[in-house]
């Protein structure tokens, strides 16, 4: 934007991008930037000028503005307020596509704008409007780069949250599972060690041939393990 300024002869200028002030230079010498400042509220330079040639595409250059009539200069606020003297608007386009437009001013010399200076402003317009188009390309795939990074981020969040969730229930059916299959290893332990039981008393039994002492000790034995698994399930 300096060189712009500089190369015009003007004391401050602005950028206008899709009505919005993306650029200006101060008489100061600051330069502001990446503000994208809404049009309707900028205060700093002839809206007349930026809306003849947003609206026509070509330039205007006028050498005494607060006497040029052909496009109302006179009568904008700007012009009458800051007593403007010279100003140029640029459009900025780009394979027959207006981009945007260059707004230079000088408040101290008339005709400060020749014709050679707005032939370098022309080219550097052109240079800008390739500038401006492969920014917001630039632009256009770093989102998509981040989109895309996002999506595949959520996608990666929902299957680690999915996994958690499937160990959850797999660790809650085991916990269910375990303890009735404990009490059923427990009344398989009391079943072995009564059949011992019963294995030993009936060989006893069969020394003495009693039949009723090996019915009684049958008894017996499913007697007590019907009692323990009863206890056990309390």
């Amino acid at each position: 934007m300096k060189i712009i300024v500089e190369t015009a002869g003007a004391q401050k200028g602005a950028l206008i991008l899709n009505n919005l002030i993306e650029a200006e230079y101060l008489p100061t010498g600051t330069i502001i930037t990446m503000q994208s400042k809404d049009l309707s509220k900028w205060l700093e330079g002839s809206k007349t000028v930026i809306d003849y040639v947003t609206r026509t595409c070509t330039a205007v250059v006028v050498g005494s503005a607060t006497e040029e009539q052909e496009i109302g200069l006179s009568f904008d606020p700007y012009i009458k307020s800051h007593n403007v003297k010279s100003v140029l608007g640029m459009p900025i386009i780009y394979q027959g596509e207006l981009k945007g437009v260059l707004y230079v001013e000088n408040n101290l010399i008339a005709f400060a704008f020749t014709e050679k200076r707005v032939q370098i402003l022309s080219i550097l317009a052109s240079q800008m409007a390739i500038s401006l188009v492969l920014t917001k390309q630039v632009k256009g795939t770093i989102q998509k780069a981040e989109k895309k990074t996002g999506d595949q981020k959520k996608r990666a969040e929902k299957a680690e949250s999915n996994q958690k969730k499937q160990e959850e229930f797999i660790d809650r059916i085991c916990h269910e599972i375990r303890n009735p299959i404990q009490g059923v290893f427990g009344n398989c332990d009391l079943l072995t060690q009564s059949l011992q039981n019963i294995e030993h008393e009936l060989i006893q039994a069969s020394h003495s041939n009693s039949i009723v002492t090996v019915s009684d000790t049958i008894n017996n034995a499913v007697q007590h393990v019907m009692n323990q698994h009863f206890l056990n399930n309390l």
